[in-house]
């Protein structure tokens, strides 16, 4: 078994830190190519689920998000009477 000398320790060391940052500079270029590309910038949400929660490659996830609608703007449910979906009573009788 080999013990690391001092000089080859912090060398070493001096050799995981330039991997790491190599490592980080490379994930955040791909996490930025997926969210800013083309088909991303139309799904942002898809986007940042695929760059954050996967290990795909732009080009991939550009793939998969050209396959997909684009997202839309949040439509969100108004109570109304008339269509029954007033439960609490908050819009009130229309004459």
């Amino acid at each position: 078994m080999k013990v690391a000398v001092p000089h080859e320790a912090a060398h070493c060391a001096e050799a995981y830190a330039a991997a790491y940052t190599e490592a980080a500079l490379e994930e955040r270029a791909r996490c930025k190519a997926i969210i800013t590309g083309p088909t991303g910038a139309a799904r942002p949400k898809m986007a940042l689920a695929l760059a954050m929660n996967t290990e795909m490659t732009p080009a991939e996830a550009e793939a998969f998000m050209a396959s997909l609608p684009a997202e839309g703007p949040t439509v969100r449910m108004v109570a109304s009477p008339i269509m029954g979906n007033d439960p609490a009573g908050i819009v009130g009788e229309i004459p």
